[in-house]
């Protein structure tokens, strides 16, 4: 659906922000995921308006190329601190916020992609375990933490698969840990007569808003070819 797309939209765009209304802030990004470098690589394609894979095959012009690194070098004077460790554990990432918020700008933003690729044995206890914790860095270190998660197959069996609460995969801890619950939802992904490659409608859900928050559906467009979320364009 692209959730880790928007994660790192919403997470290069908030330190983009910082560094130039000039805030004491940056934003850490915990991707259990991809490496730094894809990471990066994926968001420097879609502000460049470049496919990744048109990068990743070496099929750019001199100008494009100049172009994409320049928007590179930008990125790198970013607010952002990135950790790619693979299977990092809920001790692990809470230590390594600690040691951030003692060593240098204020923590604005913590993005973890995603809790089933955490360290652990159990899924189930290692899900409730890295919930529980980036619930307690929240809280402790007052940050907002944006938290990746998976949904159970089931949702595709439904006759409308758009997702709820209870389809977050794992266990219920999520559930009951989290403030706000999100989901993406793009119908076309499920109608394969349909072009998945042109731009088409995305749904935001919020399906759960803790102290007095309001539920409903924010629509945008979602650009593959770019991997790409904007506001949706105008009507005539």
């Amino acid at each position: 659906m692209g959730k880790s797309a928007l994660a790192m939209q919403i997470g290069f765009h908030r330190a983009r922000e910082y560094q130039r209304l000039g805030e004491d802030r940056r934003v850490i990004i915990f991707s259990a995921e991809m490496t730094g470098w894809q990471v990066v690589l994926r968001e420097a394609a879609r502000l460049a308006r470049i496919p990744s894979t048109t990068i990743k095959r070496g099929e750019l012009s001199d100008a494009e190329l100049a172009y994409v690194q320049g928007v590179i070098q930008d990125m790198r004077t970013y607010p952002l601190h990135l950790d790619d460790t693979h299977a990092i554990t809920g001790e692990l990432v809470y230590e390594r916020l600690r040691r951030l918020k003692d060593s240098g700008p204020r923590i604005g933003l913590v993005i973890f992609d995603h809790l089933h690729l955490g360290g652990g044995d159990r899924e189930y206890e290692r899900i409730g375990a890295l919930s529980a914790t980036l619930q307690r860095a929240s809280k402790k270190l007052q940050v907002p933490v944006l938290a990746l998660a998976q949904l159970n197959r089931k949702v595709e069996d439904r006759g409308v698969p758009i997702p709820v609460l209870s389809d977050l995969r794992g266990t219920g801890s999520i559930e009951q840990d989290v403030d706000n619950a999100w989901f993406i939802y793009r119908a076309r992904k499920y109608d394969l007569t349909l072009d998945q490659n042109e731009a088409h409608e995305a749904h935001i859900l919020v399906e759960k808003a803790r102290n007095h928050g309001e539920l409903g559906t924010a629509v945008v467009e979602f650009v593959p070819r770019f991997t790409d979320f904007r506001n949706p364009p105008e009507e005539p």
